[in-house]
């Protein structure tokens, strides 16, 4: 009330002279009160120049977490995706289309890929591995072979984990898809070079 009250006649002041009410003078205040809504103003500048300063400090802050974590993601060789359960948008990583091929998926949801995409021999344990890590909220870790857009296969390793809202149903999800292509190739040589020396030695 004591720096509302001043400005307020004041402004009412102008407005009624601005109308050609000549006589209107202004209530006197003490030029203590008048001191107080001076310095209840400037307190006011302040505190909010601190708040943008705070606002200013946490969007750099939150800028430089996005670039290291775009930095680690490029280092990781991984895919990301986002899932945003509540909207149905899906956001996935230059990785991700460099895997899959570009323009792989646009606009369709992750158990839409997993159904589409996984090989049928993958599919029903992937499917099920999936589905009930989406509801409970645990890991979900799983290598399967994933069919790129040019039609050949290639083994990926999926991590991700869902976020369950208040009601205890799942709002997002987010993971990562790694091409180990190689390694599985490596893996199937070893054993087949296992099982070919197993077999000599009977």
């Amino acid at each position: 009330r004591k720096l509302t009250t001043p400005l307020q006649e004041l402004n009412d002041v102008v407005r009624r002279i601005g109308e050609g009410e000549y006589e209107h003078e202004p209530r006197a205040y003490p030029i203590a009160e008048l001191h107080e809504s001076a310095r209840l103003v400037v307190g006011m500048g302040r505190d909010m120049g601190g708040t943008v300063r705070r606002i200013e400090s946490a969007e750099q802050r939150a800028r430089a977490h996005e670039e290291r974590l775009a930095i680690v993601v490029a280092a990781s060789g991984e895919g990301v995706w986002d899932w945003d359960i509540t909207t149905g948008v899906v956001t996935r990583s230059e990785r991700w289309k460099a895997i899959l091929g570009d323009g792989a998926d646009s606009g369709r949801s992750v158990p839409e890929v997993l159904r589409d995409r996984v090989h049928p021999d993958d599919r029903e344990r992937v499917v099920a591995s999936f589905d009930r890590c989406l509801h409970s909220g645990e890991v979900f870790d799983e290598e399967f072979r994933l069919r790129r857009v040019d039609g050949l296969y290639v083994w990926v390793r999926s991590v991700g984990r869902s976020v369950l809202g208040a009601t205890g149903q799942p709002v997002r999800m987010v993971g990562a898809i790694a091409d180990i292509t190689e390694r599985r190739a490596v893996e199937d040589e070893l054993r087949r070079a296992k099982e070919h020396a197993e077999a000599g030695s009977r």
